[in-house]
Protein backbone atom coordinates (compact mmCIF):
# COMPACT_ATOMS: atom_id res chain seq x y z
CA UNK A 1 0.00 0.00 0.00
CA UNK A 2 3.16 2.65 0.70
CA UNK A 3 3.75 2.73 -3.07
CA UNK A 4 0.10 4.34 -3.49
CA UNK A 5 1.23 6.39 -0.72
CA UNK A 6 2.93 8.98 -3.01
CA UNK A 7 0.65 9.52 -6.22
CA UNK A 8 0.80 11.91 -9.35
CA UNK A 9 -1.97 14.29 -9.62
CA UNK A 10 -3.46 12.38 -12.15
CA UNK A 11 -3.29 8.92 -14.05
CA UNK A 12 -1.42 7.80 -17.11
CA UNK A 13 -3.40 6.94 -20.74
CA UNK A 14 -6.39 8.41 -19.49
CA UNK A 15 -6.87 5.96 -16.31
CA UNK A 16 -7.71 6.84 -13.03
CA UNK A 17 -4.58 7.64 -11.00
CA UNK A 18 -6.75 5.25 -8.09
CA UNK A 19 -6.90 2.69 -10.93
CA UNK A 20 -3.42 0.81 -9.75
CA UNK A 21 -4.74 0.61 -6.07
CA UNK A 22 -8.18 -0.54 -6.59
CA UNK A 23 -7.42 -3.17 -9.07
CA UNK A 24 -4.63 -4.10 -6.63
CA UNK A 25 -7.20 -4.71 -3.86
CA UNK A 26 -9.82 -5.99 -6.08
CA UNK A 27 -6.97 -8.59 -7.23
CA UNK A 28 -6.79 -9.48 -3.51
CA UNK A 29 -9.71 -10.27 -2.93
CA UNK A 30 -10.28 -12.32 -5.92
CA UNK A 31 -7.07 -14.41 -4.49
CA UNK A 32 -9.38 -14.85 -1.52
CA UNK A 33 -12.56 -14.70 -2.92
CA UNK A 34 -14.11 -17.81 -0.62
CA UNK A 35 -13.06 -15.46 3.11
CA UNK A 36 -14.28 -12.17 1.05
CA UNK A 37 -17.66 -14.04 0.17
CA UNK A 38 -18.16 -15.02 3.65
CA UNK A 39 -17.84 -11.75 5.10
CA UNK A 40 -21.12 -9.62 4.76
CA UNK A 41 -22.92 -10.77 8.17
CA UNK A 42 -20.08 -12.47 10.16
CA UNK A 43 -18.24 -11.02 12.60
CA UNK A 44 -14.86 -11.12 10.71
CA UNK A 45 -16.78 -9.51 8.09
CA UNK A 46 -17.15 -6.70 9.70
CA UNK A 47 -13.49 -6.70 10.48
CA UNK A 48 -12.90 -7.26 7.37
CA UNK A 49 -14.87 -4.65 5.66
CA UNK A 50 -13.07 -2.17 8.16
CA UNK A 51 -9.65 -2.67 7.06
CA UNK A 52 -10.48 -2.63 3.42
CA UNK A 53 -12.47 0.83 4.06
CA UNK A 54 -9.52 1.94 6.19
CA UNK A 55 -6.52 1.10 3.71
CA UNK A 56 -8.71 3.02 0.40
CA UNK A 57 -9.47 6.09 2.97
CA UNK A 58 -5.63 6.21 3.70
CA UNK A 59 -4.84 6.27 -0.15
CA UNK A 60 -7.56 8.76 -0.88
CA UNK A 61 -7.17 10.97 1.91
CA UNK A 62 -3.47 10.93 1.13
CA UNK A 63 -3.75 12.09 -2.05
CA UNK A 64 -6.08 14.69 -1.00
CA UNK A 65 -3.19 15.61 1.52
CA UNK A 66 -0.94 15.37 -1.42
CA UNK A 67 -2.77 17.48 -4.15
CA UNK A 68 -5.71 19.64 -2.24
CA UNK A 69 -6.37 21.23 -5.75
CA UNK A 70 -8.42 18.46 -6.79
CA UNK A 71 -11.23 20.07 -4.20
CA UNK A 72 -13.79 21.65 -6.60
CA UNK A 73 -14.85 25.06 -6.14
CA UNK A 74 -18.01 23.91 -5.21
CA UNK A 75 -16.16 22.36 -1.57
CA UNK A 76 -14.12 25.18 -0.97
CA UNK A 77 -12.96 25.79 1.39
CA UNK A 78 -12.99 22.33 2.68
CA UNK A 79 -13.76 22.80 6.08
CA UNK A 80 -12.96 19.61 8.65
CA UNK A 81 -16.40 18.83 7.90
CA UNK A 82 -16.46 18.66 4.60
CA UNK A 83 -13.53 17.06 4.41
CA UNK A 84 -14.33 13.85 6.28
CA UNK A 85 -17.55 13.73 4.71
CA UNK A 86 -15.84 13.25 1.36
CA UNK A 87 -13.35 10.51 2.51
CA UNK A 88 -16.11 8.85 4.32
CA UNK A 89 -18.01 8.97 0.76
CA UNK A 90 -15.50 8.04 -1.02
CA UNK A 91 -13.90 5.28 0.74
CA UNK A 92 -17.39 3.43 2.19
CA UNK A 93 -18.55 3.89 -1.51
CA UNK A 94 -15.24 2.27 -3.15
CA UNK A 95 -15.82 -0.82 -0.20
CA UNK A 96 -19.27 -1.48 -0.95
CA UNK A 97 -18.53 -1.45 -4.56
CA UNK A 98 -15.50 -3.85 -4.00
CA UNK A 99 -18.15 -6.39 -1.84
CA UNK A 100 -20.79 -6.15 -4.26
CA UNK A 101 -18.29 -7.54 -7.33
CA UNK A 102 -16.83 -10.30 -5.37
CA UNK A 103 -19.96 -11.68 -4.48
CA UNK A 104 -20.87 -11.47 -8.52
CA UNK A 105 -20.51 -13.71 -10.76
CA UNK A 106 -18.23 -11.84 -12.92
CA UNK A 107 -14.59 -12.08 -11.20
CA UNK A 108 -12.40 -12.21 -14.59
CA UNK A 109 -11.92 -8.73 -15.10
CA UNK A 110 -10.61 -6.80 -12.30
CA UNK A 111 -9.06 -3.54 -13.86
CA UNK A 112 -12.18 -3.58 -16.03
CA UNK A 113 -14.36 -3.36 -12.73
CA UNK A 114 -11.80 -1.44 -10.40
CA UNK A 115 -12.43 1.55 -13.88
CA UNK A 116 -16.70 0.74 -12.81
CA UNK A 117 -15.89 1.28 -9.07
CA UNK A 118 -13.72 4.32 -9.82
CA UNK A 119 -16.42 6.01 -12.65
CA UNK A 120 -19.45 5.43 -10.14
CA UNK A 121 -17.76 8.16 -7.87
CA UNK A 122 -17.51 11.76 -8.23
CA UNK A 123 -15.23 12.73 -11.12
CA UNK A 124 -13.50 15.23 -9.02
CA UNK A 125 -11.97 11.99 -7.32
CA UNK A 126 -10.60 10.35 -10.65
CA UNK A 127 -7.16 12.23 -10.97
CA UNK A 128 -7.57 11.55 -14.59
CA UNK A 129 -5.27 13.55 -16.82
CA UNK A 130 -8.47 14.94 -19.15
CA UNK A 131 -11.70 15.13 -17.25
CA UNK A 132 -13.72 12.20 -18.97
CA UNK A 133 -16.27 10.12 -17.10
CA UNK A 134 -16.99 7.12 -19.20
CA UNK A 135 -16.20 3.71 -18.57
CA UNK A 136 -13.95 2.01 -21.44
CA UNK A 137 -15.29 -0.97 -23.44
CA UNK A 138 -14.50 -4.38 -21.73
CA UNK A 139 -12.85 -4.94 -25.35
CA UNK A 140 -10.70 -1.86 -25.10
CA UNK A 141 -8.90 -3.30 -22.18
Amino acid sequence: MSSYLSMPLVGDNDDSVFLPPAAAVMEHMRNHTAIYRQAPGSKSGARLTAIIEAAARRVIETHLDNHPEIVPEQLQPMTEITRQMSLAYASSGATAAFFAWINGDDLGDVRHYAQVVLLSGPEWWLGLPTPVAKPRSREAG
